[in-house]
């Protein structure tokens, strides 16, 4: 199901390029409210299915405050005895931030990396390259760095952008993000067309070039955000639009058709040639170069089902509100039993799942609106203070 972000999200590109100016033309103004709702359609089914945990209400606090504490644990199982480990912790309103990558492995192998950022502080300790905690302040970094090679030595990259950024609001992550787009937005707005072929029905034309443009240059953006959660959007988006590239690149237009209810809300966009297809009015399909997903949800009185398939792949999930346990298993013999549990509505749960007939074994998260506390480190190193004969004294310890 996650595959269907691709779509929302290429059509919410679009209608930020739509929505950036004031429209003179009427059908630009309603076909860009029509993408707008596709969010706010997608949280209801959201919470119509997982009934009674009001995911709605926690994903847009997390949007609009930027505070959230989320936690995920894999595990590969006995055989292979792989575990990894993932924190990110994110307090805009204390201006702080906190990151913990850890793997164990065979033989007892283990790595972890945890990195601290409270306002211009810095703590970094990665048992790859030391078993000490280093200190950065951010305010002196640039001129320090100009006589040290301690941040290359540990592969920082000093001209990184936002390099040990605090958090940001997603307004502010918004702001920025139309700031780094301008010029990409402005030459598809200038070329986009849009005109009424009859009531709630529209015909929209895009530039392929200059929408896929505006694409990367999206991409390119959470790329050098120097953020780990920013990074892993951008990776899962990368590794699945090899295919829509060079469908664009193959065309000079990318024409689009939707169909508007009365109320203003998107029930269908699509292309002539069916590549193309985002089908809110008959529960939900989507279709894109190599993707094809259709689901329909049934309501029973004791459990919500969904039955689908994704590129040929039947499966069939089922939640039950009473006891919050989830249910799912598809004809590759994938079986998923997990349940929800620690849920505070709206503000934060803890899913537990253990899956069968896949290398994984159990998947954890956790997810909150309240962020943990972020602490700064004692007995810390100021690296960059050190002056070089010091720092090649560490890095021999070290070694």
């Amino acid at each position: 199901m996650k595959n269907k972000r691709i779509f929302i999200g290429l059509f919410l590109v679009l209608a930020l390029a739509l929505s950036f100016y004031k429209f003179n033309t009427y059908p630009k103004k309603v076909v860009a409210n029509a993408i707008y709702s596709v969010e706010g359609r997608g949280m209801d089914i959201v919470d119509d299915y997982f009934d009674g945990l009001d995911i709605s209400s926690l994903y847009y606090k997390i949007k609009s405050e930027g505070n959230m504490n989320l936690s995920l644990f894999i595990d590969k199982g006995i055989f292979y005895k792989e575990k990894w480990q993932y924190i990110l912790t994110n307090d805009v309103s204390n201006k702080s931030k906190y990151l913990l990558k850890k793997y164990s492995g065979v033989n007892d192998y283990s790595e972890f990396h945890e990195e601290s950022v409270i306002n211009n502080e810095v703590y970094i300790e990665d048992s790859k390259f030391s078993p000490y905690v280093f200190y950065i302040d951010t305010n002196t970094m640039n001129s320090l760095s100009n006589n040290s090679t301690a941040l290359g030595d540990m592969g920082v990259d000093i001209n990184s952008p936002n390099l040990f950024s605090v958090p940001q609001s997603l307004s502010e992550h918004n702001h920025m993000l139309k700031k780094y787009v301008r010029d990409e937005w402005n030459g598809l707005l200038r070329s986009t067309k849009v005109r009424t072929i009859s009531k709630g029905n529209y015909k929209i034309v895009l530039d392929s070039d200059k929408f896929k443009a505006l694409m990367d240059k999206t991409f390119e953006f959470y790329k050098t955000r120097g953020d780990f959660s920013y990074e892993k959007i951008a990776e899962f988006f990368n590794s699945r639009k090899k295919k829509l590239d060079q469908d664009l690149l193959n065309r000079d237009e990318l024409e689009l058709f939707m169909e508007i209810d009365d109320e203003g809300n998107l029930k269908k966009v699509y292309s002539m040639d069916k590549d193309y297809l985002l089908d809110l009015d008959n529960n939900f399909w989507l279709i894109l170069p190599d993707i094809n997903i259709k689901l329909s949800t049934e309501e029973n009185e004791n459990y919500n089902t969904i039955f689908g398939s994704f590129n040929g792949r039947e499966f069939r999930m089922s939640y039950y509100p009473i006891t919050q346990k989830l249910i799912y298993h598809d004809d590759k013999n994938l079986k998923i039993h997990a349940d929800f549990s620690e849920v505070n509505k709206g503000k934060s749960f803890k899913f537990s799942s253990k899956l069968k007939g896949t290398l994984y074994n159990r998947v954890d998260l956790r997810l909150s609106t309240k962020p943990d506390a972020i602490k700064k480190k004692r007995n810390s190193i100021e690296i960059l203070k050190l002056d070089q004969k010091q720092w090649d004294e560490l890095k021999k310890g070290m070694k």
